[in-house]
């Protein structure tokens, strides 16, 4: 009686004992597995802060160049423009001037035939003035 129930309790007692070292080691192995879990979440946010960090500053570096690339155009869209005007003023210039070497072509031509004239005159009066 007595000794055969203590031996039941004893061998009862025993798997009893080896299922709470059984559940010890699966709670230990769960407990392991979380922990991955979350080390390996906690690694993907880091990865995925730092990709964040990095698209924000080449985004802006994008924009800073972008800003740049605005500011030279509109420097180049304003020296072009004033060139042009220049150009203009130059070319209203040169037809100003042109239109001086023309005019005074025109009254070289005259004061040669002038001379020439003068010279025919003087050349016929001398030639009066010798024939007398």
């Amino acid at each position: 009686g007595c000794k055969a129930e203590l031996e039941r309790v004893k061998v009862e007692l025993a798997e009893a004992l080896k299922k709470s070292e059984a559940r010890d080691r699966d709670m230990s192995e769960l407990t392991k597995g979380i922990s991955d879990i979350q080390r390996s979440g906690l690694e993907r946010e880091n990865e995925i802060q730092n990709l964040r960090k990095e698209a924000e500053a080449k985004a802006a570096k994008a924009e800073k160049i972008a800003a740049e690339t605005r500011e030279q155009f509109l420097s180049l869209s304003y020296e072009k423009k004033s060139l042009e005007q220049e150009l203009k003023a130059l070319k209203s210039a040169i037809t100003d001037h042109e239109s001086t070497i023309h005019s005074l072509h025109q009254d070289l031509a005259r004061a040669q035939t002038e001379i020439a004239l003068e010279k025919e005159l003087r050349s016929k009066a001398e030639e009066k003035e010798n024939d007398e």
